[in-house]
């Protein structure tokens, strides 16, 4: 910021007022600073010139407002990772380790399932999956029934009859699971 200083001798033209080093452009005279907090005073040759600083403005402290709205709760109880999805997967599907779907038909699956995912994610994304604890965006489940891996990733209620079976959990109502996954029972 450029600003103009006159004195009784000469009109400076003055660069980085405030700054530890006040630059004369025209004329060429020696400056010295000194600090003060309203302004700078500066002496050209015998004369004393005064600079004004910026000013600096307070503001007063007010009390604090009314709180705010509350945000959504994150998982009520148990753990949540993200992962990188090796596939294509939907929201409320059983996954494994690689991030693809556990089936139950597919004994390759059998003991992978870490959990359910959250939402849907494209092969790439990061993915949100509920390893243990409350999951909801379910519909017309039976409560107090079991909950197991079914075919490609979805969770059925009805028990496996062909792969193996592995619980996943409980339902605890007609919208919500309890995540709890249980070692998996071959079926021979």
């Amino acid at each position: 910021m450029t600003e103009l200083v006159e004195t009784n001798v000469v009109t400076l033209e003055v660069v980085e007022v405030g700054a530890e080093v006040v630059t004369p452009i025209a004329p060429a005279a020696e400056l010295v600073e000194t600090n003060t907090e309203v302004s700078d005073v500066v002496e050209v040759g015998a004369e004393l010139a005064m600079i004004d600083a910026p000013a600096i403005e307070y503001t007063e402290v007010g009390v604090q407002g009314p709180p705010g709205a509350r945000g959504p709760i994150g998982p009520p109880s148990g753990s949540a990772i993200t992962i990188v999805a090796g596939a294509d997967l939907g929201g409320n599907r059983v996954v494994t380790g690689a991030a693809a779907y556990a089936d139950s038909s597919d004994i390759a699956t059998a003991g992978r399932a870490i959990g359910v995912t959250i939402i849907a994610a494209v092969e790439g994304d990061n993915i949100d999956i509920i390893c243990a604890g409350e999951l909801g965006g379910f519909s017309g489940l039976v409560v107090n029934g079991l909950i197991y891996t079914g075919n490609n990733g979805t969770l059925t209620q009805v028990l496996p009859t062909e792969g193996y079976i592995q619980t996943l959990g409980v339902v605890v109502s007609p919208t919500k699971i309890l995540v709890n996954i249980s070692p998996p029972i071959i079926i021979i």
